[in-house]
C-alpha cells in the first residue's frame, strides 16, 4: 500500500451494521458498508484503516489536537510528572495538580482548584452528558473503536477469496488483527478498572465487565493467537502481506516488514510490559519479565518493529500536534518539560539531556491557580542540537517536521533493554543489569562512562529508576511506572520545585494523590450498564 485508503476502511464500530445502542457513539458517516472488503484488497484496506485510523486517528472532539498519541497518552505524561500544563482543555490542568507540595523550609501549597483532588474531580466529570470533556472517555473510546473494528476484519475475512496461498494470507490478516485486538486490552487492563471482552463482530456487546487483569489476560491470550498464526503462514507470504498492511510511511527507519521471529519478539515485549505495569514492584515476576525480555526473546537488535512518522497530509498523526513530545517542543509549547524529568539526567556529562533540553531565557512561572508544579527552566530543542558521541548520533526526542519523528507504536529495544536491566538488577545480578544501561548509552550517543564493573555513586535501583524515566519519557509509559514505584499514592521527595515568588526548592516533596486505575467512563456505563455478574465499575480505593 501506498498510503492509508480512507475511504474504504470501517471507522465506526457500528456503521453499515446497524445502529448501535449499547456502544460509544463513534462513527464515521461516510464510511461503506463491510461488503466493500470482500476482496483481497479490500480486507488489506480494511484490516490497514481499522488500526491507522480506528485506533489512532480517527476519533474526533473538541480541544486537545486529536488523535491518540498526544491526548489519551497526554493525560497519563501528565500524571507522570514527565510534562506540565496550564491550559483547561478537557480539565487538563486540574486532572494534572498534585495535592501538595511541602517546600523545604516545612512551608506547604494545597491544590488551589476545586474540586481539590483529583479523584474528586474525576468523579464529578465522569457524566456521559460531558463526553468530550470527560478525560476517562478518550483512550476507552479508541481501543474499543479499534477492537471493534479488528472483530469486523476478522468475521470478513472468512469470506475472502485470495488469489495464491489463501491461507498464508487469511493467516497473516488474522495474526494483524490478534496483535492489534491484543494492543487495545492492554491498553484497557492496564489503566481501567474493569473492562469488557469483546470479541463480536456485531454491533452489541455484553454488559459483564470484568476486573482489569481479566482484561490483561485477554491481551495475552490475543498476542499469543497472533504468534502462533504468523508461524503459520507461509514466510514470504507473510512478509508480502505485511508490506501490504502496514502503510509505506510507516516502513522507514525501525519500521518494515516483520518477520515471524520479529512478530513473536515484539509480542514477547507486550508481554513483558503487561506485566512489568500491573504489578506492584514487591510482587512483580522478575524472572518472568527476565526471559520475555533477552535477547533474542524480546524486541532484538536489528528487529523491524512497529512504527508511524508524520506525513504531508497527517494520516496518522500531526507533525506538529500528534506526539507527546511534538506539543513539548520549544520555547511556547503546550506541555511544559517537568523540572522532575530534567533531574532524572546527569546534566553535566550526559549528551541526550545536552541534545534535547536548554534554558528558557526566562523562567516560566506559570499561574499557580491552573497547576502549582508546572514552573520549569528548560525548554525542549525541536530536533536536538546535532551532538554526537563518537560519531554515534545523540537520541533526539521530538521533532515539528514532516516524516522526521519515529513514533515506536508497539515497544522498542529501548523498551526492552531496560524492562531486561530492570528485571536483573531485582534478580540480583547487577553487573548485567549496570551492562544493559550501558548498552543503552552507547546506543544513544549518551557519552557517559560506562558504569559496569564500577561502584556508581548512585544506587542500582536509582540508576534504573532514573534510566527507566528517561527512556519511556513521552510514550505513556511513565505513569504506570509512577503507579507501581508507589509515587502516585506516597509522593516524591527530592524534588526541585519553585513557589509562587519564583524561589527555587530542591528538597521538596510532591504528594500526588492521583487515582491509580481509572473507573470506566460514563459515557459507556450509561448506554451499556454493568450487568449481573460484572466486577466493579469504580475503582473502591475511592469511593465517591
Amino acid at each position: 500500500m501506498k498510503h492509508i485508503k480512507f475511504l474504504i476502511l470501517l471507522i465506526s464500530i457500528s456503521v453499515a451494521l446497524g445502529a448501535c445502542k449499547k456502544q460509544l457513539d463513534v462513527r464515521n458517516p461516510n464510511a461503506p458498508t463491510p461488503e466493500s472488503a470482500n476482496t483481497e484488497l479490500g480486507i488489506i484496506s480494511l484490516a490497514q484503516g481499522s488500526v491507522y485510523y480506528n485506533g489512532f486517528h480517527g476519533l474526533k472532539y473538541g480541544g486537545f489536537f486529536g488523535n491518540f498519541f498526544n491526548d489519551p497518552l497526554g493525560y497519563l505524561e501528565l500524571t507522570a510528572d514527565v510534562v506540565g500544563v496550564e491550559a483547561a482543555n478537557q480539565y487538563i490542568n486540574q486532572f494534572s495538580t498534585p495535592n501538595k507540595i511541602t517546600y523545604d523550609d516545612g512551608s506547604s501549597l494545597l491544590n488551589p482548584q476545586t474540586p481539590n483532588t483529583q479523584p474528586a474531580l474525576l468523579h464529578e466529570i465522569n457524566s456521559n452528558a460531558n463526553t468530550y470533556n470527560n478525560p476517562l472517555y478518550y483512550q476507552w473510546a479508541y481501543m474499543y473503536s479499534l477492537n471493534k473494528a479488528l472483530n469486523v476484519v476478522l468475521a470478513t475475512v472468512e469470506s475472502v477469496e485470495f488469489a495464491g496461498d489463501a491461507e498464508s494470507k487469511k493467516k497473516t490478516i488474522q495474526a494483524w488483527c490478534y496483535f492489534w485486538k491484543g494492543y487495545a486490552y492492554s491498553n484497557i487492563g492496564s489503566l481501567y478498572y474493569a473492562g469488557l471482552i469483546d470479541n463480536d463482530a456485531t454491533p452489541t456487546t455484553n454488559d459483564v465487565y470484568v476486573e482489569h487483569a481479566k482484561v490483561i489476560d485477554e491481551a495475552n491470550s490475543n498476542f499469543s493467537k497472533s504468534v502462533e498464526l504468523a508461524k503459520g503462514a507461509n514466510p514470504g507470504e507473510f512478509s508480502d502481506m505485511l508490506s501490504k498492511l502496514i502503510p509505506d510511511i510507516c516502513q522507514a527507519g525501525n519500521g518494515g516488514a516483520l518477520d515471524a521471529t520479529m512478530w513473536e519478539h515484539s509480542v514477547n515485549t507486550m508481554k513483558a510490559r503487561n506485566l512489568l505495569v500491573n504489578s506492584p514492584v514487591e510482587s512483580t515476576d522478575w524472572a518472568s519479565i527476565a526471559q520475555l525480555t533477552a535477547d533474542g526473546t524480546g524486541i532484538s537488535d536489528g528487529d523491524k518493529i512497529f512504527v508511524a512518522y508524520s506525513n504531508a497530509t497527517s494520516d496518522i498523526f500531526y507533525p506538529n500536534g500528534g506526539t507527546i513530545s511534538s506539543v513539548a517542543l520549544g520555547t511556547s509549547p503546550g506541555f511544559w518539560i517537568s523540572e522532575r524529568l530534567v533531574q532524572e539526567f546527569d546534566t553535566v556529562n550526559d549528551l541526550r539531556f545536552k541534545n534535547n533540553f536548554q534554558l528558557l531565557e526566562a523562567f516560566y512561572p506559570g499561574d499557580f491557580t491552573r497547576g502549582t508544579a508546572v514552573a520549569t527552566r528548560w525548554y525542549m530543542v525541536p530536533d536536538g542540537m546535532g551532538l554526537d558521541a563518537d560519531g554515534t548520533p545523540t537520541m533526539v526526542y521530538g521533532s515539528n517536521e514532516v516524516g522526521a519523528y519515529e513514533l515506536k507504536l508497539a515497544g522498542s529495544l529501548e523498551e526492552n533493554l531496560i524492562m531486561q536491566a530492570e528485571a536483573q538488577a531485582h534478580l540480583g545480578n547487577d553487573n548485567a543489569a549496570l551492562q544493559i544501561v550501558d548498552r543503552l548509552h552507547d546506543m544513544q550517543g549518551a557519552g557517559l562512562p560506562h558504569l559496569a564493573g564500577t561502584t556508581p555513586a548512585l544506587s542500582l535501583m536509582e540508576i534504573i529508576r532514573r534510566e527507566r524515566r528517561i527512556q519511556v519519557a513521552f510514550t505513556g509509559l511513565s505513569f504506570y511506572d509512577a503507579r507501581r514505584w508507589g509515587v502516585i499514592d506516597n509522593g516524591r521527595t527530592g524534588c526541585v520545585v519553585f513557589d509562587k515568588d519564583g524561589k527555587m526548592w530542591t528538597n521538596a516533596t510532591i504528594d500526588y494523590g492521583f487515582m491509580d486505575y481509572w473507573d470506566v467512563p460514563d459515557n459507556e456505563l450509561a448506554y451499556n450498564p454493568a450487568g449481573a455478574g460484572s466486577s466493579s465499575v469504580i475503582n473502591p480505593k475511592y469511593p465517591h
